[in-house]
């Protein structure tokens, strides 16, 4: 009998899945960005490092506008004094991808900036005191249905009779 394994990703309850990722909009309870990030950390996931304008729209769409959430941190932080340098904190790579209004971030002096995703509008990334309590998105990898499958059975006899109770 040959079995056919097909990849399945599922994310954990509450979170919404995007491609091979799924995502938390955390709003019952808001955290300044630093806060943010360790909830998010916690979770096993990280804030939101947006990759592409799909994920960009997706975020916009499925997350912020349905929630009516007005903006939402996501894992950019002022790094440096330069508008250009803000990194995901958690893995400090450049930033490739970018959606800001007006078309580049405007550092507000006196204190230090982290991105946010507009919920309003046309949905563009923004930026904000660190220190204001927001909500956030987390983001982490989706969890293969097939890698849990194949761990449960490695548990098991694998007699052909097990598969068969356990399949059919």
């Amino acid at each position: 009998m040959d079995l056919l394994f097909v990849p399945v990703v599922a994310c954990l309850q509450g979170w919404i899945q995007f491609n091979s990722d799924c995502y938390l909009l955390v709003k019952e309870v808001t955290k300044n960005w630093t806060d943010a990030e360790v909830d998010c950390l916690d979770r096993n996931s990280e804030l939101l490092n947006i990759l592409t304008s799909a994920e960009d729209q997706f975020i916009f769409f499925e997350m912020l506008n349905k929630s009516m959430v007005y903006e939402a941190f996501i894992g950019l932080r002022e790094s440096g004094d330069s508008l250009r340098s803000f990194t995901p904190k958690s893995n400090k790579a450049n930033v490739g991808f970018t959606n800001w209004q007006g078309g580049s971030p405007g550092i507000a002096s006196g204190h230090t900036s982290c991105g946010v995703k507009m919920g309003n509008g046309s949905g563009q990334w923004a930026l904000r005191d660190c220190a204001l309590s927001k909500p956030y998105i987390c983001k982490r990898k989706g969890m293969s249905i097939m890698n849990s499958f194949l761990a449960l059975l490695s548990g098991l006899k694998r007699t052909e009779n097990c598969f068969k109770k356990i399949l059919f």
